[in-house]
């Protein structure tokens, strides 16, 4: 449904995790990731993706143990 596409949008641009939403619609992960993909919202907000959150975060504190054994 149309309501649930805009739902989820607005849910994903929040920073909803996989498991919040699969709890909210009701239906399991991987229906929701196929209607992440289908819908392309991971294309059109990557800042907003879980994925590109855990990557980010995981750079950062790469980079500070970097730092740390550079001292």
């Amino acid at each position: 449904m149309i309501e649930d596409d805009d739902r989820l949008e607005a849910l994903f641009c929040e920073g909803a995790t996989i498991k919040e939403l699969s709890e909210i619609f009701g239906r399991n992960s991987g229906a929701i990731r196929s209607r992440i993909k289908k819908l392309e919202l991971e294309y059109k907000y990557p800042h907003k993706s879980q994925k590109y959150i855990q990557l980010l975060s995981n750079y950062e504190s790469s980079l500070k143990n970097k730092n740390k054994n550079s001292i």
